[in-house]
């Protein structure tokens, strides 16, 4: 029993603390800074790192406010569009905030528990 209570006071303190990184990350990066980050990375693709940009602010903002409605993310393009790296530099930016996981090289990912395909 002292173990069961002992785990949820560990989860308890792992959700506040992701909670504080998203309030924080929702304070420090709005979706213009995380363009532009994108944009030192991904050369010539403005629609696409502004709708990653965009999907991934809401995605913090869904964190915090669980009611918003779901809001996925299709991208689709021709062979070497940069789809696939600009989440490998979504990943190496934000891999602190968000929880990115290729599945797939089909554009199956999960971000935070959501699948998007």
């Amino acid at each position: 029993e002292k173990e069961i209570e002992e785990q949820k006071r560990v989860l308890r303190e792992m959700e506040e603390e992701k909670k504080g990184k998203i309030t924080k990350f929702l304070k420090e990066y709005p979706p213009s800074r995380i363009e532009a980050e994108l944009n030192e990375y991904i050369i010539d693709q403005p629609n696409l790192t502004k709708a990653v940009s965009d999907f991934l602010y809401y995605q913090a903002l869904r964190y915090k406010f669980p009611d918003l409605p779901s809001r996925p993310l299709l991208i689709c393009g021709p062979s070497g569009s940069g789809k696939t790296e600009v989440w490998r530099v979504a990943k190496k930016l934000y891999s602190e905030i968000f929880k990115i996981t290729f599945i797939t090289p089909k554009f199956i990912l999960l971000i935070n528990d959501m699948i998007l395909i």
